[in-house]
């Protein structure tokens, strides 16, 4: 996966705490994740280093937060 482009949809949710760090832990370059309203955003900056989680872009989920 090394310098990749990933979208993770439910990546600030239960599972996507979970397989987001791994993602980045692969070397992916960039990991976009919708996100609804972002209130998980913080959780998800609470377990990443500020390098892994400067490769996360977020943008506004545009079907109820399924991100498909």
């Amino acid at each position: 996966m090394q310098g990749k482009q990933v979208r993770l949809t439910g990546g600030t949710g239960e599972l996507g705490l979970g397989v987001t760090p791994v993602v980045l832990a692969h070397g992916v370059a960039l990991v976009t994740i919708p996100d609804r309203n972002g209130q998980e955003i913080d959780r998800l900056k609470g377990i990443l280093s500020p390098e892994d989680f400067g490769k996360i872009q977020f943008i506004p989920s545009q079907n109820g937060g399924s991100g498909i």
